[in-house]
């Protein structure tokens, strides 16, 4: 390839076809937003606001905190997380119950009937 040109094939500003318009406020938006930040890390991290009243007050964060809250409070019960809370908590300590439990039943049973040598044992200062 030496001489030639490669022709660059994909471009991201291409890629969703968004309009001049789109991306013009797309970018007032992100701007605004990293307005919003940088006064919010100003007001937050300001070592003189102890005078003024103790803290910044944002209502967003006071809805998330509240959120976090109450969230039990407005927590119903039906069919999805029924299935949530077995398949992701009483199946898999079921499960695993069960596989400790037999598999402490077959060793156990393997020793007492003198299968597993003494010096071949696992965990043999536990007996």
């Amino acid at each position: 390839m030496s001489g030639s040109v490669v022709k660059k094939q994909w471009d991201p500003w291409k890629m969703f076809d968004v309009s001049d318009k789109e991306k013009k406020a797309i970018e007032e938006r992100a701007k605004i937003r990293l307005d919003l930040k940088r006064e919010w890390q100003k007001k937050i991290t300001n070592p003189y606001r102890g005078g003024e009243g103790g803290y910044v007050f944002d209502p967003a964060i006071q809805r998330l905190n509240s959120t976090r809250v109450t969230q039990w409070d407005h927590f119903k019960i039906s069919p999805k997380t029924t299935w949530y809370g077995l398949a992701l908590v009483v199946i898999p300590v079921g499960l695993l119950t069960y596989l400790v439990f037999k598999d402490r039943h077959e060793r156990e049973t393997k020793i007492r009937n003198g299968e597993v040598a003494y010096k071949d044992r696992t965990f043999k200062f536990m007996y």
